[in-house]
């Protein structure tokens, strides 16, 4: 990129983007291309970048053009998905982080870099923006029209500038929209108080419109996906209009106006403007033919869809008899960090003083059944009078199973950002969970069988039960045939653990082909738009 010098030699001041037309004309600047030399940023006014082109100069001020030479940009080789090409002109896909073009302000490779390796015949089109007739921001991905010979880079630029192109972006916002469609219309010009931003002004600037309409709406996170049509092509023009109206784009750094997330989740995976350029239409520049081009989004924009789409996480219940080894399997299933609840575990912590389990069995039964001393139910006392005592059994169920239920759901909720979490109940059916309407609360339920000798030895060598211990419980619960009826998926847990692991693992991956099916289903209303590309599930 070469520097060049002015110093105005006329009397009194002119603009300074008539003043650099006049000169520059022998590198093929028009009025419109010195414009844009000054809104990249490549214009500077005694030191000072230069934000406007109707400001006046004299004799007394010094003007520096930086200029880039077809020479300087150095082809390279890169990833480049071109969605179309003919000899006149390609469509390509812009990736995230990715420059349009060169400019003073940026010394990384750009968009023309892999341009011109890709297209060598576009090098001399352009001394700057070889084929470029439209740009995206670097943190916007999509699509964009190159030209790849000068007549076409001509007749798309006309194009473009008489709206004839049809531009449609898909944007995540931030809130929830009153109007669901509408039209924004405002004057735009460059931020006095800012070199790199643009915003609206009363009666300055340039006339800018925008389309929209709402595709989705996430309440539970506050944010919107939307379609926007953009009829006039101002720099960051989708960008400034939704933070105009109080809606930034999501990850929109720039004009985000202090309007943050809290999830820290969406924080992350928004870590650039959720912004795709979507859908381009225009007539060809040469055969007149309609062409019409659209880009699913990216793996990013994606993976932020399926966070926002889930409601809650996978849930897979777990259960079976006495000793039959749930406890085992649900641990297993609940590997890689997948959230574990166990009914007994929440029982132990109700039973705890100051607990509501604790407080309702002291309240019903007196002292009979608490230890004040150590402040907590006495399981093995209460635990004897409800084998005995089938009414006094059901008694307790009443109070504890409410208790218990409540503490199930909480955790659920606490964890309804998970893919998937591990429920053990081992008195699923007893209580009726596996049955309307509770039933809805799991996605799967895993029945764990072993067979009755067997079960009735573990409990002898890990919990020192006689057979009749065994035997007496067993009658307070359902039989395992009558546990495991309304089970989804069955694991038998009569052999060796190693035999168990693999059942188990093999089921993971039968819970990883459901739970993407039941993504699938959940962002049903979103591929409504043909927005996604369901081959991007397959890492997740």
């Amino acid at each position: 990129m070469k520097r060049y010098l002015y110093r105005p030699d006329t009397k009194g001041s002119i603009r300074i983007d008539k003043f650099l037309h006049e000169k520059l004309s022998n590198f093929g600047y028009s009025r419109e291309g010195v414009k844009g030399l000054i809104e990249r940023g490549q214009v500077f006014l005694n030191k000072s970048k230069v934000i406007k082109p109707s400001i006046k100069v004299s004799d007394k001020d010094l003007i520096e053009v930086f200029i880039c030479e077809s020479n300087d940009i150095k082809p390279v080789e890169g990833n480049l998905k071109v969605v179309y090409e003919d000899k006149y002109l390609a469509v390509i896909d812009k990736p995230k982080g990715l420059v349009t073009h060169p400019a003073p302000s940026c010394k990384d490779i750009t968009l023309v870099n892999y341009l011109i390796n890709r297209f060598p015949q576009i090098k001399d089109l352009d001394s700057e923006r070889p084929g470029i007739v439209h740009r995206l921001d670097k943190d916007t991905t999509g699509l964009m029209v190159i030209a790849l010979q000068k007549k076409v880079q001509d007749i798309l630029k006309n194009l473009f500038s008489k709206r004839e192109v049809k531009k449609s972006y898909l944007a995540i916002v931030i809130g929830i929209l009153e109007k669901k469609q509408g039209e924004l219309k405002f004057f735009m010009d460059r931020d006095h108080r800012s070199k790199t931003k643009m915003r609206v002004y009363k009666n300055e600037g340039r006339e800018s419109i925008t389309r929209y309409k709402v595709i989705y709406e996430f309440k539970d996170y506050n944010l919107s996906l939307i379609e926007a049509e953009i009829l006039t092509g101002r720099t960051h023009q989708i960008r400034v209009h939704f933070s105009h109206i109080g809606h930034p784009v999501l990850g929109d750094q720039l004009y985000s106006k202090g309007k943050l997330v809290e999830n820290k989740i969406i924080s992350a995976l928004a870590k650039r403007q959720m912004l795709h350029a979507w859908k381009i239409s225009f007539k060809h520049p040469i055969s007149k033919k309609e062409l019409k081009f659209i880009s699913k989004v990216p793996k990013d924009f994606f993976r932020l869809l399926l966070y926002l789409s889930k409601k809650r996480p996978m849930v897979v219940g777990v259960t079976g008899g006495v000793g039959c080894g749930k406890s085992m399997v649900a641990k297993l299933l609940a590997k890689d960090n997948v959230p574990y609840w166990s009914a007994d575990r929440a029982v132990e912590s109700l039973y705890k003083r100051g607990n509501s389990g604790y407080e309702m069995i002291k309240r019903s039964f007196g002292l009979e059944f608490v230890d004040e001393e150590r402040g907590v139910v006495n399981k093995k006392k209460l635990f004897m009078k409800m084998s005995q005592d089938k009414n006094f059994r059901q008694e307790v169920e009443h109070i504890i199973h409410p208790l218990v239920f409540e503490d199930m759901m909480e955790f659920i909720s606490k964890n309804k950002t998970k893919n998937m979490v591990i429920l053990e109940v081992p008195l699923l059916a007893e209580a009726g969970w596996d049955k309307a309407p509770n039933r809805s609360i799991f996605d799967i339920i895993v029945g764990v069988f072993c067979s009755d000798n067997i079960r009735i030895k573990r409990l002898e060598n890990i919990r020192g039960w006689s057979k009749m211990q065994v035997l007496e419980v067993d009658k307070w619960q359902l039989p395992q045939k009558e546990k495991l009826k309304h089970c989804d998926i069955i694991i038998d847990n009569s052999y060796l653990l190693e035999n168990t692991k693999a059942k188990v693992a093999t089921l993971h991956k039968i819970l990883r082909k459901i739970r993407l099916k039941r993504l699938l289903r959940r962002i049903g209303e979103l591929d409504k738009s043909n927005i996604l590309d369901k081959n991007q599930l397959l890492p997740i």
